[in-house]
């Protein structure tokens, strides 16, 4: 990595390269990393207790959510980045919230309104791309969707703690909803599959901005 790298870090090259410098930014990393790593340790057994449970027709409707999801995060995606580095020129808790807050209003306040349109509209937008044999996954769906919702929101409350190295609370905000995920899966997907694992993925994403939202 630090071969190949060597090129884009052009202000570097006139200092000797730190192993220590190194180890700092990645430890400074590995709150998110480790988020990012619990939970995929929870989800993919979760789908495959699904599969087992309640068989693949389920994980396939799943499968067809998660790529409607994928344009509900399109905007918070290219946003949360932005915000970022805005909030990491100023170290200020107060300033940070307020500077967040048109964010979460504006990925809010669409989410939520595209959430209602696409309600109107998914029954005919799943039977002319999926077919007539997908109709079952509209109500995961949905449930699906307002979970990303949920997320986008909870990055934009979780951006101003990793800006300004709250870290710690970040972690408790998104491993506590993971774990709950867990649990609750790992109780509810044997009697009810498909709706357990949804319960799992809702509680996931809502935990997670309770916290912050207490915080904040």
């Amino acid at each position: 990595l630090r071969k190949r790298c060597q090129s884009l870090l052009q202000f570097h090259t006139s200092r000797k390269f730190s192993w220590l410098e190194a180890w700092k930014l990645v430890r400074a990393g590995l709150p998110l990393y480790g988020t990012n790593a619990l939970a995929a340790i929870v989800f993919l057994p979760l789908l495959g207790e699904v599969a087992q449970t309640a068989g693949v027709e389920d994980v396939g409707y799943l499968r067809i959510g998660q790529l409607i999801v994928q344009l509900f995060t399109l905007l918070p995606g290219a946003l949360i980045p932005l915000l970022f580095i805005k909030l990491r020129r100023n170290i200020n808790k107060t300033s940070h919230i307020r500077d967040a807050e048109p964010s979460l209003r504006l990925i809010w306040c669409l989410g939520l309104t595209t959430l209602f349109v696409y309600i109107i509209i998914d029954h005919i937008t799943v039977q002319l791309v999926f077919g007539q044999s997908f109709l079952p996954s509209l109500q995961p769906t949905r449930v699906l969707i307002l979970a990303a919702v949920l997320d986008s929101a909870n990055q934009v409350l979780h951006t101003p703690l990793l800006s300004s190295r709250r870290t710690g609370l970040f972690t408790i905000g998104q491993n506590s909803g993971a774990i709950s995920a867990a649990a609750l899966g790992a109780w509810l997907i044997p009697q009810y599959g498909l709706q357990g694992y949804l319960i799992a993925k809702f509680s996931f994403s809502v935990i997670p901005v309770i916290i912050y939202s207490v915080d904040a």
